[in-house]
């Protein structure tokens, strides 16, 4: 014999909202880590030929170099 109560779904309710939670919190690490990137290109995309060129950079390389972890191109 089995016993049952109201409390066996509690867990469950509370894993799934969680869940939603952590997704957020996710989303929220991930829009905050574009933004420091985009932050970045900007940044980089303000300097001269020069100054890019003393970091080994070409200007139509900034995007490849600052997303380069996420993206394999």
């Amino acid at each position: 014999m089995t016993d049952s109560t109201a409390t066996d779904f509690a867990p469950t309710r509370r894993s799934g909202f969680m869940a939603f939670l952590v997704a957020i919190g996710d989303a929220l690490a991930m829009a905050s880590d574009v933004g420091r990137r985009v932050h970045r290109v900007d940044t980089l995309n303000d300097m001269t030929d020069d100054e890019l060129a003393a970091r080994g950079l070409k200007r139509d390389e900034i995007v490849q170099h600052v997303f380069r972890d996420l993206y394999y191109i």
